[in-house]
């Protein structure tokens, strides 16, 4: 990971690294730990690397875990993260005027990094991934928070998506100008049902307005439970 991306998987200031060289300063701890928990390696290994003596203590019997067992070096870090940031609000046709939702700008041409491949989707080679952008479905999922897409399995009521919009190219054609992370709740011959959890709202997208749909992989099927 680069170092943006680092600090946004770790949930700190993006500006922290640059503080950081430019103060000449020691993290805190927990700072540091957050840190060393997204690159998988533990405090003492740091240590070991940056060439730090941990203080002498007393013998005992603790001894740290084999950290190999749970870092899944084997699986790829392959799947690749699509570009995407804050988008202008979509006002959709409801029975409140001027309600508006939470979109995203979305880029599927640019791939922005790459995230290591969870057990359970070794074998959807498909599958792509996002940084949830803003707060419409918190506290099922956070700003900033990697998400796992999958383009292949149709969704089905009750799934977590992404719709993609579309909007005139000025060519005479479409091209998908951003999207949106939500729950998709019904589907009728013209129209997704879907709802957002912040603020709470159930609304409706016109198919003709949107370029695809894709299942949001949950976290059990990540894990191959």
């Amino acid at each position: 990971m680069n170092e943006a991306s680092w600090a946004r998987a770790a949930k700190i200031s993006s500006s922290f690294f640059q503080d950081l060289k430019k103060k000449n300063s020691t993290p805190r701890h927990d700072t540091l730990m957050k840190l060393l928990s997204v690159a998988r390696t533990s405090m003492s290994e740091f240590n070991a690397i940056a060439g730090i003596n941990p203080p002498e203590i007393a013998e005992s019997n603790v001894r740290d875990a084999d950290s190999s067992i749970y870092r899944h070096r084997s699986n790829p870090m392959d799947v690749p993260v699509w570009g995407s940031a804050e988008g202008a609000d979509y006002c959709p046709d409801l029975d409140e005027p001027g309600t508006c939702v939470e979109t995203t700008s979305l880029m599927p041409d640019e791939i922005i990094d790459h995230v290591r491949r969870p057990i359970g989707i070794a074998e959807k080679r498909n599958v792509y991934a996002l940084f949830v952008v803003g707060t419409s479905m918190e506290p099922r999922y956070m700003d900033g928070e990697p998400i796992f897409v999958d383009p292949a399995r149709n969704p089905a009521i009750g799934d977590h998506v992404v719709l993609q919009l579309v909007a005139p190219d000025g060519d005479g054609g479409d091209r998908i100008v951003r999207a949106m992370v939500k729950r998709l709740d019904r589907r009728t011959a013209d129209f997704y049902v879907l709802t957002q959890y912040e603020p709470r709202m159930t609304f409706k997208v016109a198919k003709t307005n949107v370029a695809a749909m894709h299942r949001v992989i949950p976290p059990n099927e990540l894990h191959g439970i």
